[in-house]
């Protein structure tokens, strides 16, 4: 899969209404029954291991071909995004704009791309703007704060 992981990981994750759901999505993406296999095995042992809404730490190689191992590797250690509608993301990038400028359709995708929570995505937000003032208005304005 390579590159196009973590392109299928957000597109997905956006769908999906649990973790079990990503899983069998992003499952089907992979072309070999063994890739498959391990993919999933991998994932749902981490989950019984760390419990669901964790970020996995990085997992040693697997077995099996460059883009399996990449696309296995790629979905473990990735954050599992949270659900961020449009329309929210939206009013999010038009109040930081405010703060920031044009740069904030930038700043509210990776933040977005990033963020476990709402909380996170808020605060990985609020990071952008210098002004302790500023900042804290923009938490209040989202209701983060």
């Amino acid at each position: 899969m390579g590159p196009i992981a973590r392109i299928l990981i957000r597109r997905e994750g956006a769908r999906a209404a649990s973790e079990d759901e990503l899983i069998d999505a992003l499952t089907r993406h992979i072309p070999s029954v063994p890739g498959r296999t391990r993919f999933s095995a991998a994932l749902r042992a981490f989950q019984s291991q760390f419990g669901s809404g964790t970020r996995p730490p990085r997992t040693p190689p697997v077995s099996g071909s460059g883009a399996e191992q990449e696309a296995t590797q790629a979905a473990v250690a990735t954050p599992l995004p949270f659900a961020l509608d449009a329309v929210h993301s939206g009013q999010c990038e038009k109040l930081l704009a405010g703060y920031v400028g044009p740069m904030a359709r930038i700043l509210v995708k990776r933040a977005a791309a990033q963020a476990r929570s709402a909380q996170q995505f808020y605060t990985l937000l609020a990071e952008n703007i210098r002004d302790e003032a500023a900042r804290r208005r923009f938490l209040r304005d989202v209701g983060a704060g």
